[in-house]
């Protein structure tokens, strides 16, 4: 897969993400808490599914890289050691010729 065809599938993302808030957001004045709003969530685990299997992405890197590190936002989190060494994860394309990496040394 390349970088470009990533890109897509994290604007989609993305995209679902925003819609589902935005409608959570609609909705807030007839709950008493805040809504949570799934569309269809399995369209999602498909695309990080689809994901994982093409770059053979065992320990879920890219789901790791998408939500834990908020896109490579968060900056709280401890960093991920390779050998010792710090693994450089801030940017969609980090991510990226990381997992290509792995794909390549199985």
């Amino acid at each position: 897969m390349r970088l470009e065809r990533l890109e897509r599938f994290v604007d989609a993302i993305n995209k679902y993400h925003e819609r589902e808030e935005l409608l959570a957001k609609a909705l807030e004045p007839f709950n008493d808490s805040y809504t949570i709003i799934e569309f269809c969530p399995d369209i999602i685990k498909c695309i990080f599914d689809y994901i994982n299997e093409e770059f053979e992405d065992i320990g879920d890197w890219f789901g790791y890289w998408f939500y834990e590190l908020d896109q490579g936002k968060n900056k709280t989190l401890g960093g991920v050691l390779e050998d010792g060494a710090p693994i450089k994860l801030d940017t969609l394309e980090d991510v990226y010729n990381f997992m290509l990496k792995n794909k390549a040394s199985r």
